[in-house]
């Protein structure tokens, strides 16, 4: 049986056994039967738009499906661009690319603005089409024209990301307009570029101001960038309220993006309790956030808690379990997982110990771009270990990690050059290096140190000679 709420313009449409005895929209209690003949296309949309409010409920989900596929029937532009997205998602649906495609294209031909945008992003990364940059901007410019304030933000990205071409201010132009319609990644994005000053004057406040409009409307990688200005105390005055209490702040931002189950923000908030900002430390907390965000599939959080387990931080030491954590987030891309799962094969930590495999997570992991991989490589040639011995690439991959700042890199090439391991001698490089390492916090300096001194030792003992 189908209810209509009999609200003043309200248009609520339910589907029960029962009379429902409040409607949800306008919290009316008055309902009356409505024919199902009598269901108007548009309202079989809004009945399918409901159902996607839960996400959860496989029921509700092909209810969704069978409400815009009577939309579809009855030429409802709004029905045939979500029936488009359901198949494109496999949403209640088998996916379908193909048929997600072809509903797209009815939308559009009948001016479904929507539709527009969803086409032309897939047409802008060639999701289920052929990539077409050209006509994903020809359909995000004719739904720009048409008052869209998310092809405008498209659009603002294509500057942005340099799809059309890079321009800055151009594309901090098309955010600005489509942030004063409202639209939040525009206000997002336009908070981005004040934050960095692309395209416009840099401006931390304005940042902070266009981060708050969209964190307070919970949007939650906005609450994050919010979070973030608090703790570093960029955008407000000294002096102000905000930073009598900018941890706090901080922590509150960051928890409300963790709350709203977003994953950075959990990842966040567990540094937050681990570090003790804004909040007394609390190991389990910090624990209970991490696993929270790393449950979620957020590859950094993952990481984090495979080295939880690994050197047993806040937790039971379990390698097997660190290996598991390591290879999911590797599987992601991340680069600090594919180098930590290099540790593990080359050590035997929760695996049996394979020294290719490792030099394989090394190379990845370089690939992705971290910048420790390489040291740990270069062990690996300088002693043979998976690979043939090459103390001279050894040397080479020591000096592209010590040149970005990575600490055992700064050492290793230090010990190279004191001790002619695949370069000639040359203390004054030597000692150059270690002092390098030395001059970075936080770490064990020890071997470092009475390297250096033996180094200082054999320079005398040279001055002496000469």
């Amino acid at each position: 049986m189908f209810y209509k709420c009999k609200g003043k313009f309200c248009s609520y449409i339910e589907e029960s056994e029962e009379k429902p005895a409040i409607c949800p929209e306008c919290g009316c209690q008055d309902f009356e039967e409505i024919p199902e003949e009598k269901i108007l296309p548009g309202q079989w949309s809004d009945m399918g738009i409901y159902c996607l409010g839960n996400q959860e409920e496989d029921m509700d989900k092909q209810k969704a499906v069978s409400y815009f596929e009577r939309a579809t029937e009855g030429g409802d532009a709004t029905g045939i661009c979500n029936l488009a997205w359901c198949y494109e998602n496999g949403y209640g649906v088998k996916k379908d690319q193909k048929k997600a495609l072809w509903l797209m294209e009815q939308a559009v031909e009948m001016g479904n603005l929507v539709a527009a945008c969803n086409l032309g992003y897939s047409y802008e990364i060639g999701q289920g089409v052929e990539k077409d940059v050209e006509q994903a901007i020809a359909l995000y410019k004719m739904a720009y024209e048409k008052g869209s304030a998310r092809a405008g933000y498209y659009l603002g990205r294509c500057y942005l990301y340099g799809t059309i071409k890079e321009d800055y201010k151009k594309a901090a132009q098309y955010f600005q307009e489509s942030a004063e319609e409202g639209y939040i990644p525009a206000i997002i994005e336009l908070a981005r570029c004040y934050r960095a000053g692309w395209g416009v004057q840099q401006s931390d406040a304005e940042a902070v101001n266009l981060y708050y409009e969209a964190a307070r409307r919970g949007e939650g990688y906005a609450q994050v960038c919010l979070a973030e200005m608090y703790e570093d105390g960029r955008g407000f005055a000294k002096d102000s309220v905000g930073m009598e209490n900018h941890l706090e702040r901080a922590f509150y931002w960051y928890k409300k993006s963790a709350e709203r189950e977003y994953p950075e923000g959990q990842l966040q908030l567990a540094r937050c309790y681990e570090h003790g900002i804004g909040v007394d430390p609390d190991e389990e907390e910090a624990l209970r956030w991490t696993k929270r965000s790393a449950e979620h599939g957020y590859s950094r959080a993952q990481t984090v808690l495979g080295i939880k387990y690994l050197y047993g931080e806040g937790v039971k030491e379990d390698e097997q379990e660190a290996v598991t954590w390591f290879a999911k987030s590797a599987m992601q891309g991340d680069k600090r997982a594919k180098r930590y799962l290099g540790i593990c094969y080359e050590h035997g930590y929760g695996m049996d110990q394979d020294f290719e495999k490792a030099v394989a997570c090394y190379e990845g992991a370089i690939q992705a771009g971290d910048i420790n991989a390489k040291t740990l490589l270069g062990n690996m040639y300088r002693m043979g270990k998976g690979v043939k011995e090459d103390k001279e690439k050894a040397v080479a991959y020591y000096k592209e990690s010590a040149e970005a700042g990575d600490f055992e890199g700064q050492e290793a090439i230090g010990e190279c050059y004191a001790k002619g391991i695949g370069v000639s001698v040359d203390y004054e490089k030597a000692e150059f290096y270690i002092k390098l390492c030395l001059n970075t916090e936080g770490e064990d300096h020890r071997k470092a140190e009475e390297l250096l001194r033996w180094i200082q030792e054999q320079k005398e003992e040279k001055n002496k000679k000469e």
